[in-house]
């Protein structure tokens, strides 16, 4: 008797892991239709390695990003779309994304303000400023057994726009990809 119940547990428990998902409705690696069948926003664009949808996350306009490589999605992001004339209504947006992620998952792992003219560091009153000018970078970020989760608030290299982004990634493909690049460094350097 103790035998079947510990086998009908086990079971259980096995079944319930397999349930999981890894983000949203989907699970890592699954491929473009299956994310497609089991998305239920509305499809905005199909490329040979993503999936775009539209939507609102945190009451915030969106497009939701599936990423695939070789047809295994390893990657979701939310391209967050509202633009704003006064720069702190960004850092408001990333605070309610924040608390709505801190709700869901607990704190963040880190949180860090990154700054590359140590002169606004000190300025709070300068932030907004700050971003606008490419100088600041907020990040927050989540780690679970096979998901990253970051959120960023940035300006783009080069470019004339803030961005918000929230990511979802794929431990195990981040983790593949460094290999990957460490072998050919080695082959490289080595001359194998």
């Amino acid at each position: 008797m103790r035998k079947v119940l510990t086998t009908f547990m086990l079971i259980s428990f096995l079944s319930l892991i397999t349930l999981a998902k890894d983000f949203r409705y989907i699970n890592w690696g699954m491929d473009k239709s299956e994310v497609s069948m089991n998305e239920m926003s509305t499809l905005y664009e199909r490329g040979n390695n993503y999936l775009v949808y539209e939507m609102k996350l945190y009451g915030i306009e969106s497009y939701l990003i599936y990423k695939f490589d070789n047809n295994s999605c390893y990657e979701a992001m939310y391209y967050f779309l509202e633009n704003h004339w006064d720069e702190d209504d960004y850092f408001k947006d990333y605070e309610k994304v924040k608390k709505g992620l801190i709700s869901q998952y607990g704190k963040p792992r880190s949180f860090e303000e990154k700054y590359t003219d140590n002169y606004y560091e000190n300025k709070p009153d300068k932030k907004g400023y700050a971003l606008n000018q490419g100088i600041l970078t907020v990040e927050s970020i989540w780690q679970y057994p096979e998901t990253t989760v970051i959120l960023t608030l940035a300006k783009p290299e080069g470019e004339d726009y803030i961005l918000m982004t929230l990511a979802y990634r794929n431990l195990f493909n981040d983790f593949y990809t460094y290999i990957l690049d460490f072998k050919e460094n080695i082959e490289r350097d080595f001359d194998f």
